[in-house]
C-alpha cells in the first residue's frame, strides 16, 4: 500500500481493511492496522465514515501494531476532518493514557497533543482536570518520550485556562524538569507551558518555587521575538508577584537589562516595569548589569508606558549614580520628559533632575530645563514643584538672565509664598538679585516679597527678608522703594515677631535703608530699640549689621535721641573701638552728635568719656576731631571723669 496508496483505496478497500483490523486473527489485525496507517493520508474522512477510528482506537489499545495506530490517528486529527474525529478520540485516548501499555499510553499523547492545538471545544474537554492529573501521572512514570508527548499537550493547555490543574497535579516541577533535562523538543515545549503557567500569579509562584526562572530567563532570550516578549511578561509579572529573589538568582536582572533594550516595545515596557520593582532591593545588581544606561535608551525611545517606569529607577539612583547617569545621556533624556502629559512621570524626571543638577548646573541648562522647570514650578504636582524649585536654586546661578526671561521670578515667588521649598526658593532669588539682572529682578520682586514678609510663613518671611537684604545692598531705585514706611514698618513687625534669624535679616535690610534717608521711619517704626537689642544679643552677622544700622540712625539729632533712650550709647562706644577706620570715624561722629544733641548722660553712662579720649589720640584727623569736640562739649559737667580718664595728656 506505501506505493499504491491511491489505488488500494480506489478499489475499495477501505472498508474491508477496517472491518479486519477490528475482528481478524491477530496477524490479519496487525497488517490491516498497518495498511490503514498509509490510507490515513489523504483518506482521513473517508476512514472515519468506515469506522476507522474506532478500529484503530482498539489496536492501540490493544498495542496491536501500536506505532502505526497512533500515526494513522494523528493524521486523522491533524487533517480538516479533526473536529469530527476529535469527538470520538478524546475520551478513549485518554483512557488509553490511564490504562494502556507504556507505548500505548505514549503513542495516545502523541496524539492527545496533536488534537490539544486545535482551539475551542477539544481544549475545553482536554483541559478539565481529570485530563490534566492524566497527563502529568503519565509524565511522571513514563521516560523521554513521554515527557516530550505530554509537554506538548500541557503547553496547549497552559495557554487555554488550565494552568491551576497544572499546578496542582503538580506538573510544573515536572516541565521545569523536562525543559532542563528532556529532549529538544520537550524542553521546547516545556518551556513554553511554563511561560503560560507564569501568567497567573499562582502560577508565577509555583514556577518559581519550583525553580522555574532560569528557563524563563533562557526563553528571553530567545531569537523569537514573540516568545521574548512573552517572556518578558512572566518575567515582570514574577517581580510583580514578590519572587524578586528567585528572578534574580535565575539571572533575570542582566537579561531584563537586555530586553530593555530590545527593538519590541511590548519587551521594553515589561522589563522597565519589572526593574522598576527590583530596584528597591537589587540596586547594585542592575548598576552593574548596565540597567542605568539601559534606561536612559529607553527614556529617549521608549513607549510611554516604558518611560514610565524607567524614569522611576534613574529616580531612585540619580543622588549615587548621576555621573554615570549624565554619561549614558540621561540629562539630555530627563528634561524631554519634562514635557510628559503623564504627571507621574514629569514627578520622577524632576526629581532626577533636582538630585543631579548640583553637578551639572551647565549641561542641564544646555540641554533647555530652564522653561520646562519653570513651567513644573508653577503649574505641577506639589512633590514636582519641590523638585522644580530644587532645580532652579542651581540652575539660579550663572542662568539668571535667562531664567528671568523663562519666568521663573514669579514661579520662584509663588513658590516662597507658599512654602514649596521656601529655602531653595529664596537662595535663587537671591542668587538672581545679587547678579547684573538685579536691576531687571528688583522690579518684579520687591513688593511680592514685602508681601510675603507681611503674609507669609515664618520661614518663608525670614526667606524673603533675606532676598530683601540683598536687593537694599542695591543704591539708588531699589532702597528708595523699600525705605518707603510700609517697607519698614514691615521689617521691623517681622525682627518683632521672629527669632535670631529674623533679626539677622532684617537688620541687614535696615543697615542699608538707615543710610539712605529712612531713619525716621526706623525710630518711628520702633526699630531703634530692636537693632539694639540685636546688637547686644543676636548672632555675629545680626550684631554687625544693627550696630551699622545705629551708627546710621545717630546721624540725625531725632536718631541720637532715640539711640540714647534705646540704650544704644553703648552700641557707638563699642563700634568706636572698631578695627576698621572707616566704622571708628563714624562712631566718633556718633558720639560727637550725641553729646552735642545734649544725650551727654547717656553717653558718659555708656562709658563714652574713655573711648573718646582714646579717639582723640587716633592717627585718624577726622576721629580727633570729633572726639575732642565731644570732650568739649562734656567739660561742663563731667570734667573729673575726662581728667581720670587720661582727657588732658589726649588733648
Amino acid at each position: 500500500v506505501c506505493e499504491n496508496v491511491a489505488r488500494v483505496a480506489a478499489a475499495g478497500a477501505l472498508r474491508p481493511l477496517v472491518s479486519v483490523a477490528g475482528s481478524g486473527s491477530t496477524p490479519a489485525r496487525e497488517h490491516a492496522v498497518q495498511a490503514l496507517r498509509w490510507l490515513a493520508t489523504g483518506h482521513a474522512a473517508a476512514l472515519i465514515d468506515a469506522g476507522g477510528v474506532t478500529a484503530l482506537l482498539s489496536a492501540l489499545k490493544a498495542g496491536t501494531e501500536a506505532s502505526y495506530a497512533a500515526i494513522a490517528l494523528r493524521e486523522v486529527v491533524s487533517t480538516e476532518a479533526a473536529e469530527i474525529a476529535a469527538a470520538e478520540v478524546e475520551l478513549p485516548l485518554l483512557e488509553v493514557v490511564r490504562t494502556g501499555s507504556d507505548a500505548a499510553a505514549v503513542a495516545a499523547a502523541g496524539i492527545l497533543r496533536a488534537l490539544a492545538s486545535i482551539e475551542g471545544r477539544v481544549r475545553q474537554t482536554l483541559g478539565e482536570q481529570g485530563a490534566v492529573v492524566c497527563m502529568v501521572d503519565l509524565m511522571r512514570r513514563g521516560g523521554q518520550e513521554a515527557s516530550e508527548e505530554v509537554a506538548g499537550v500541557l503547553e496547549h493547555l497552559a495557554g487555554s485556562g488550565a494552568e491551576a490543574h497544572i499546578i496542582e497535579a503538580g506538573g510544573v516541577e515536572l516541565l521545569v524538569a523536562a525543559s532542563q533535562q528532556g529532549g529538544p523538543r520537550a524542553q521546547e515545549a516545556a518551556a513554553a507551558a511554563l511561560l503560560h503557567v507564569s501568567a497567573t500569579e499562582a502560577g508565577r509562584a509555583a514556577v518559581a518555587a519550583g525553580g522555574g526562572g532560569g528557563v524563563v530567563v533562557q526563553l528571553a532570550r530567545s531569537d523569537d521575538v514573540a516568545t521574548r516578549d512573552e517572556a518578558a511578561a512572566a518575567l515582570h509579572s514574577m517581580a510583580e508577584a514578590g519572587q524578586q529573589q528567585a528572578l534574580v538568582s535565575a539571572g533575570g536582572v542582566a537579561v531584563l537589562v537586555e530586553l530593555a533594550q530590545s527593538s519590541s516595545t511590548t519587551s521594553q515596557e515589561h522589563a522597565a516595569s519589572a526593574l522598576q520593582l527590583l530596584i528597591g532591593e537589587h540596586r547594585s545588581a542592575i548598576v552593574e548589569a548596565g540597567g542605568i544606561e539601559a534606561l536612559v535608551s529607553v527614556c529617549h525611545q521608549g513607549n510611554s508606558a516604558a518611560q514610565a517606569a524607567a524614569v522611576v529607577v534613574l529616580h531612585e539612583v540619580a543622588a549615587e549614580e548621576g555621573a554615570r547617569i549624565a554619561a549614558a545621556g540621561g540629562i539630555e533624556a530627563l528634561v524631554g520628559l519634562l514635557g510628559s502629559s503623564d504627571p507621574q512621570v514629569v514627578e520622577h524626571a524632576v526629581a532626577a533632575l533636582a538630585a543631579l543638577v548640583c553637578e551639572n548646573v551647565a549641561r542641564v541648562a544646555a540641554a533647555g530645563a530652564l522653561r520646562p522647570l519653570v513651567s513644573v514650578a508653577g503649574s505641577g504636582s506639589t512633590p514636582a514643584r519641590e523638585h522644580a524649585v530644587q532645580a532652579l536654586r542651581w540652575l539660579a546661578t550663572g542662568h539668571a538672565a535667562a531664567l528671568i526671561d523663562a519666568g521663573g521670578v514669579t514661579a520662584l515667588l509663588s513658590a516662597l509664598k507658599a512654602g514649596t521649598e521656601a529655602s531653595y526658593a529664596a537662595i535663587a532669588l537671591r542668587e538672581v538679585v545679587s547678579t547684573e539682572a538685579a536691576e531687571i529682578a528688583a522690579a518684579e520682586v520687591e513688593l511680592p516679597l514685602l508681601e510675603v514678609v507681611r503674609t507669609g510663613s515664618d520661614a518663608a518671611a525670614v526667606a524673603a527678608a533675606g532676598i530683601l537684604r540683598a536687593l537694599a545692598s542695591i543704591e539708588g531705585r531699589v532702597r528708595q522703594t523699600l525705605g518707603e514706611q510700609g517697607a519698614v514698618v514691615c521689617m521691623v513687625d517681622l525682627m518683632r515677631r521672629g527669632g535670631q534669624e529674623a533679626s539677622e535679616e532684617v537688620a541687614g535690610v535696615l543697615e542699608h535703608l538707615a543710610g539712605s534717608g529712612a531713619e525716621a521711619h526706623i525710630i518711628e517704626a520702633g526699630g531703634v530699640e530692636l537693632l539694639v537689642a540685636a546688637s547686644q544679643q543676636g548672632g555675629p552677622r545680626a550684631q554687625e549689621a544693627a550696630a551699622a544700622a545705629l551708627l546710621h540712625v545717630s546721624a540725625t539729632e531725632a536718631g541720637r535721641a532715640a539711640v540714647a533712650a534705646g540704650g544704644g550709647g553703648g552700641v557707638v562706644v563699642q563700634l568706636a573701638r572698631s578695627d576698621d577706620v572707616a566704622t571708628r570715624d563714624e562712631a566718633a561722629a556718633a558720639l560727637h552728635s550725641m553729646a552735642e544733641a545734649g544725650q551727654q548722660q547717656a553717653l558718659v553712662s555708656a562709658g563714652g568719656v574713655a573711648v573718646l579720649v582714646e579717639l582723640a589720640q587716633s592717627s585718624s584727623t577726622t576721629s580727633q576731631e570729633h572726639a575732642a569736640s565731644a570732650l568739649q562739649l562734656l567739660i561742663g559737667e563731667h570734667r573729673s571723669a575726662i581728667v581720670e580718664a587720661g582727657g588732658i595728656e589726649a588733648l
